[in-house]
This record gives C-alpha cells, structure tokens and sequence, in this order.
C-alpha cells in the first residue's frame, strides 16, 4: 500500500491478494480515522487463486499532516489469517514551500501566484468547471484582500470574480493557499453579465488573470505571474444509449490533469466507468502520450464491476517551456470489445510558458 499527494488531495494505492485459492465477492473498506470518514469502499467479484485484484486507489480531499487511514478487506469463510486483512497507512504531507521565483518582494508587496490550476468537464457533456488554487510570496505578511480575477476565452473576457481573502502566513502555514471555483452554471448562466456562447467543438484559449484592485494597501511585485493559460480542446456534443447494449462500454470520466507550480509536476487524474449490466471488465492497460509518441506513463487498471466507477491518478515532471499536448489512451491494447471504442481518450494541452508558471 502506498501514498502519494499533498494538503489538497492524497491517493492511497493498494492490492487485494488471494493466496491459496480463488476467492469471490471480496468487499473492501477505506477510512480515515480523523471523523470517522469512509472514503471509499467496493466488492471485487473474483480474485483467482495466488493472483492480485490489480491496483485500487482511494482519495481524501481534505487530508491533514498525521492522518491515518485504514483499509479493510471483510474475511471470507475460512480465512485462515484474517489479520492480514487490515492495513494502515499515516498521512506524512510535504510541507509548504515557496514558489519558484526570481523576483524580489519589496516593502508593502506581494507576489501571488497560481498552484494546481486545472479544469474539470468539457469531455462528454462539457460540463465546464475552473479549478485552481491562489498562494503567494508574502515576507510582509500582509492579509491580501480586494484581489479580482478575470476568465477570458479567445482573447474576451467571460467572467469575473473575487479572490477570497489570503492570510498573511503564520509559523504554522509559511505559504497558505486558497481555493477557487468557476462552474458552468457561473459562467454560462443568466447570472453573469458577461455570459459568453457555450464554445463550438475544437480548440480554444482560455486564460485566467489575477487583478490586484488599485485601492489595496499593497502592490503587486510580479503581474506576469498572475496569467495562466489553459488551452481546451471542446469536442463534439454527443448523445448515449440510456439503457445498456450487449456490449459493455467502457468510459472515461472527467480525465484533467492538476498543474503544480511547487513541486513542478503534473498530475492526471481520471475515473473510468463500465456502462453494463452483467460483464465485468477485466484489468485494461492506460497510456499516456505525449505529442511526439513518447509514453510518459502507463500501467494496468481494473476489474471494473458492472455500472461501477474506479479512480487513478498518475503524476510526472514539468515538460520544457511551451505548450505540449498530451493523451490519455484507455483500453491502450484494444483488448476490450466495447458497444463504443470512441470514447475511450482524451487530449489535454499544457502550458509551461513563463506568463502561465502556474
């Protein structure tokens, strides 16, 4: 069992092994002690005899330094070592650090900055959602407040908003962060003044921008890292069969890749989905790949049991400044026979440049 993330969000990986023999109807539990949280839980259907169920993965979206999580598989008849069936893993979180940069902070400044800005939807239903994270360079510890930020798509400002107010950093949080959110309803509903058109299918540049208001009692000391691109390729709208065919489909669900500024990396975070009634989907091998064909990472994901949902999250470095163009390829070996075998990729653009840092 293994854990990987930050104060944001962690994965816990593990395996269920069957030795000795086959076993069937095998239920799984996750908790995380702190409130007593069940974070996710699940019934594997056979793990044949002296093999692995394959890798699952749990999240927490609210983890603290010291956590502890349990995992818990229920003892079948005759289980001749059920204490093996529970194990523990402690939550060890890397503390916050600064932001990479080069530029001084003055007297009555600050530097805000994006970490883990990413977007969510705008692959099956194009269900838009923004999603970043503001921190900030701040020696003065100076509360930020009267900071607005600006959605633009193609070069035209969609929306606007505020940024929550940033504490000035303690000895306990050095570097604190807030948390922003832009759904579709905000920027596609009646309620913003800026409303634009819902974006034809194909690629479009969107961009999000801090803007300090002239009034606040600080300045900014670097406005180029307050941009940060996020170019998206919208596809075409689709419809679906409301009832299962005679072959499963497997789908990706809401795949977006979470950008780090601290750590520099990239992270892919994806669900699939198994759209039938009776057939279990066997292990299936993902890939990612970059623009010029080289494979940044791939690995072996499942079973997934019929109308069920599983999560994976792989990580990697920062590509060379510039935009690079990824793909998430499910079912990479074509092994599965699917009702829909279009539905199994998606394309992300990332943008490193040094006006999106962040």
């Amino acid at each position: 069992m293994s854990m990987v993330g930050d104060d944001t969000m962690i994965h816990i990986v593990f395996g269920i092994a069957a030795h000795g023999g086959a076993a069937t109807d095998v239920a799984w539990s996750a908790r995380r002690t702190r409130g007593d949280l069940l974070i996710g839980s699940g019934v594997i259907p056979t793990i044949a005899a002296d093999t692995e169920s394959g890798e699952l993965m749990v999240m927490d979206h609210a983890p603290v330094d010291g956590d502890q999580y349990i995992v818990r598989v229920v003892p079948l008849p005759g289980d001749p070592q059920p204490a093996n069936d529970v194990a523990e893993i402690t939550a060890v979180l890397p503390p916050e650090t600064p932001p990479p940069s080069t530029v001084p902070v003055g007297p009555d400044q600050v530097d805000l900055l994006y970490n883990d800005v990413h977007w969510h939807g705008m692959y099956y239903w194009r269900d838009l959602l923004f999603h970043f994270y503001v921190s900030a360079r701040n020696p003065n510890a100076i509360t930020v407040t009267g900071a607005r930020f600006a959605i633009s798509m193609d070069g035209v400002v969609v929306y606007r908003g505020d940024v929550p107010t940033l504490p000035a950093p303690t000895t306990e949080r050095p570097y604190p962060r807030i948390e922003v959110k832009v759904t579709d309803a905000q920027l596609f509903g009646d309620t913003n003044p800026l409303r634009p058109l819902r974006p034809e299918p194909g690629r479009h540049d969107w961009e999000i921008l801090i803007e300090v208001d002239p009034a606040a009692t600080y300045t900014e000391a670097d406005p180029t890292s307050n941009i940060h691109r996020l170019p998206i390729i919208a596809p075409p709208i689709r419809t679906w069969p409301s009832q299962p065919g005679a072959l499963p489909d497997l789908r990706l669900a809401d795949p977006h890749i979470h950008h780090y500024v601290t750590s520099r990396s990239l992270r892919l975070h994806f669900q699939a989905t198994n759209y039938h009634d009776q057939t279990t989907i066997p292990n299936t091998r993902w890939r990612i790949v970059r623009e010029d064909g080289a494979v940044m990472r791939e690995g072996v994901f499942g079973p997934i049991a019929p109308r069920a949902l599983k999560e994976m999250a792989v990580s990697w470095p920062y590509e060379p400044l510039g935009e690079v163009e990824y793909r998430l390829i499910y079912d990479a070996d074509g092994v599965v026979d699917e009702a829909d075998e279009s539905n199994n990729q998606a394309t992300f653009i990332i943008d490193t440049t040094p006006t999106a840092p962040g």
